[in-house]
């Protein structure tokens, strides 16, 4: 209803995700340092969507880190 068609189906959902004015406000580093992330440490993305926070994680730590996605769309195009 109303959606437009976008690179990742009718929800535009990639273009939300990916958009350079919500990765700026979110600071993913800069939050992921002020909730205390440090080096070693694993951290788990619930959620995951495109990966903002997933790698953003992974330049901070040499720990593990996963991320969970359970969105298909998404899922598709990240394999893609």
């Amino acid at each position: 209803m109303g959606e437009q068609n976008g690179i990742l189906g009718r929800s535009g959902k990639w273009e939300k995700l990916e958009n350079p004015a919500r990765a700026a406000e979110l600071d993913p580093a800069g939050t992921l340092r002020r909730a205390g992330l440090r080096s070693g440490q694993t951290l788990c993305d619930i959620g995951a969507g495109s990966g903002l926070f997933t790698l953003a994680a992974a330049r901070l730590t040499d720990g593990t880190v996963w991320a969970a996605e359970t969105d298909a769309d998404i899922l598709a195009r990240l394999t893609a």
